[in-house]
């Protein structure tokens, strides 16, 4: 991932995946309290074992779509300007960039979860699910992870600030890598 021509591997995109989590992990510990609680009342576990399974690991690679599209086009974005302008500029814009693909991603994936709830609830009627409450108090929730949420606005938060992190690792060193060059 370095910038000095390289692109970016797959080595080096999991190894941005893991340092972005677990610096994520780690800063919030909203995370652990809810875990340690075994997320009392949440609706997740209103379902069977297979059933969570599946939306796990749907909701597992539609988070994982959404960090590569953040980390590949923040890299490209830094191709892109990094020349044009100044390197907290490039770093901010790729973080931009990351949170207004998240809102994206935040406001289809109901849709995405609803159709496979249809999978195994026959009299859910084929409709598009409204897209949801994305102010900016819906969001700082997401964003804080505070201990008495649910596993969903924890994956959500986890999601976004995973990516985020990762844009902002990607921009500091593509641009450290241009600043060196010129």
């Amino acid at each position: 991932m370095r910038g000095s021509g390289k692109t970016l591997a797959p080595l080096s995109i999991i190894r941005l995946l893991v340092i972005s989590f677990t610096f994520t992990v780690i800063i919030h510990p909203g995370l652990w309290l809810a875990l340690a609680d075994g997320y009392s009342n949440d609706y997740l576990f209103n379902l069977s074992g297979p059933q969570i399974a599946g939306l796990t690991v749907i909701t597992g690679i539609l988070a994982l779509l959404l960090f590569i599209v953040c980390v590949v086009s923040s890299y490209l974005l830094c191709k892109w300007i990094h020349c044009y302008v100044a390197r907290w500029f490039v770093i901010m814009s790729c973080i931009a960039l990351a949170l207004l693909l998240c809102a994206a991603a935040l406001l289809l994936v109901p849709q995405l979860h609803y159709q496979y709830y249809r999978t195994f609830m026959s009299d859910l009627p084929l409709q598009w699910v409204p897209l949801g409450d994305l102010s900016v108090n819906t969001l700082w929730r997401y964003l804080l992870l505070p201990a008495d949420d649910n596993t969903t606005h924890h994956a959500k938060g986890v999601t976004v600030w995973t990516c985020v992190t990762a844009s902002a690792l990607v921009a500091f060193e593509e641009s450290r890598a241009v600043s060196r060059k010129y």
